[in-house]
């Protein structure tokens, strides 16, 4: 086993093509692994049209996978990035620039300029609540992937008049011996809610090993009461939060059933007030996990949780939890078919305990897919909950559907059921793109009760509705 962290990995990629003359799919690249580690040189050589362009384009970001993952330093590639750079087969200039304009007109796009970055974000919406919004972004580049930054915004609503925010941040990467990276991240943010109103703070500091053998993070949390930026969120406001894992992933030596193995010592997640009262906790251990060579994956979790309510809340009809404290351990076995698969099998079972009682959950997924055309998903989900003085069983079926009948029509529908609310919903979607730049747009919901004595009123839904939106792209 390579020791190093492989700087590039490509597992399971696959590309098709749809031919819209002949309504028919074309497999571009199917089930391709590659590991580059830091230093190597590699070349894709192959005969025309056997997918090295399409795989590179993928790796860019200019193009996504039907199935598989990409990652970059650990991180999956999800678009364009400055970190890669693509040279085309076909020139791609604009004429009537120079060479060093033509060049960086992709970083002043980007707000670029050299190793700095800005970015300012303005609205103002008027009727009956008028409104203004701000936002000032700037990052100063480091370490090579690396960043200092600072943030500030600027609100001012009914409401909320005069909401401000602002901080700094940094990410700084670090190579260490054996070539393993190291990122230590970190953040100070204040805001104001009001004019007036107090300032409250959040401040966060994290070390991360993203490595291919090992995943180690350590991450600490300060939120004060105060702290309520305008533009964004957090979870939970007036807390201490720590929070990480230790994450092992060996590879066998002889790798021919078993890609890796999947170890977690410990996964934790630990919240207290200011006054360092425990809120709450989810801790958990993966003692087995293993990543078939095929994609399918198998995993045992051991959990331990603890929350601390402040008032009691009902969770079903009949049965509400108090104000207190409760630990309460569960475990949980999964099973995840290969993403590369066109029929792929979701499995989850779940039992332990539950506040004061116990529950079971069991969850199952399945996904067809006949690429390019037909993607179906069908999920099935049931908790049965048991405390001292009553029990309570949740049911709901969940189904998506995304048909493309031509490159240029797709539909898309859910539908879902569940025995809370004893309701079924279909959710249908179709875009028809007229010409480019030219859309149809047709969205319809309706919703039906299910908990009757008498047949579901099919033709007679509670509530429904239908929208259609048509844009048209002017050309001068």
């Amino acid at each position: 086993m390579d020791p190093v962290t492989p700087k590039l990995r490509l597992q399971g990629v696959s590309k098709s093509f749809l031919a819209p003359r002949a309504q028919s799919a074309t497999l571009a690249v199917a089930d391709f692994n590659l590991d580059i580690h830091p230093g190597e040189f590699v070349c894709i050589v192959g005969p025309s049209g056997c997918g090295k362009s399409t795989v590179l384009n993928m790796v860019a970001g200019l193009d996504t996978p039907d199935a598989g993952t990409i990652e970059l330093d650990g991180r999956q590639v999800q678009g364009p990035g400055a970190e890669r750079g693509v040279m085309f087969q076909d020139y791609a200039l604009m004429p009537w620039q120079t060479v060093a304009q033509n060049v960086g007109f992709g970083l002043r796009m980007q707000g670029r300029a050299f190793n700095h970055q800005v970015g300012v974000l303005a609205v103002r919406t008027g009727g009956a609540a008028p409104s203004s919004s701000g936002a000032l972004r700037v990052k100063h580049d480091v370490l090579g992937r690396g960043f200092v930054g600072a943030m500030a915004t600027y609100a001012d609503a009914p409401g909320r008049p005069q909401s401000v925010a602002g901080g700094v941040d940094f990410t700084l990467p670090y190579i260490v011996q054996g070539g393993q990276n190291l990122l230590v991240i970190g953040n100070a943010a204040w805001s104001r809610d009001s004019a007036g109103a107090p300032v409250g703070g959040h401040y966060r500091l994290m070390v991360d090993y993203p490595n291919d053998n090992a995943d180690i993070v350590v991450r600490m949390d300060r939120v004060e009461a105060g702290f309520n930026p305008a533009l964004g969120f957090v979870q939970q406001r007036g807390i201490h939060r720590l929070g990480g894992n230790i994450a092992l992933t060996p590879r066998p030596r002889q790798p021919s059933i078993i890609r890796r193995y999947e170890f977690n010592l410990l996964q934790y997640d630990v919240v207290w007030g200011l006054d360092w009262q425990l809120a709450n906790a989810a801790l958990s251990m993966k003692p087995l996990g293993v990543q078939f060579q095929r994609g399918d994956r198998v995993e045992l979790q051991l959990q331990r949780q603890f929350d601390a309510p402040t008032s009691a809340f009902a969770l079903f009809p009949g049965a509400s939890i108090a104000p207190g404290g409760y630990w309460w351990n569960r475990a949980e076995l999964q099973y995840n078919g290969a993403e590369a698969r066109p029929v792929r099998w979701t499995v989850n079972l779940s039992a332990g305990g539950f506040y004061r009682g116990r529950s079971v959950e069991a969850s199952t997924g399945l996904r067809v897919r006949r690429s390019p055309h037909l993607l179906a998903t069908l999920d099935l989900v049931r908790t049965a909950v048991t405390l001292p003085e009553a029990a309570f069983a949740a049911q709901t079926v969940r189904l998506r559907t995304d048909w493309a009948f031509s490159p240029r029509l797709n539909t898309t529908l859910f539908a879902q059921w569940d025995n809370q609310s004893d309701r079924a919903s279909v959710n249908a979607r179709l875009r028809w793109t007229v010409r480019p730049g030219s859309d149809l747009f047709v969205v319809w919901n309706s919703a039906w009760p299910t908990g009757l004595e008498r047949p579901v009123p099919w033709l007679q839904p509670a509530r429904g509705g239908l929208v259609a939106k048509y844009v048209y792209f002017f050309r001068g």
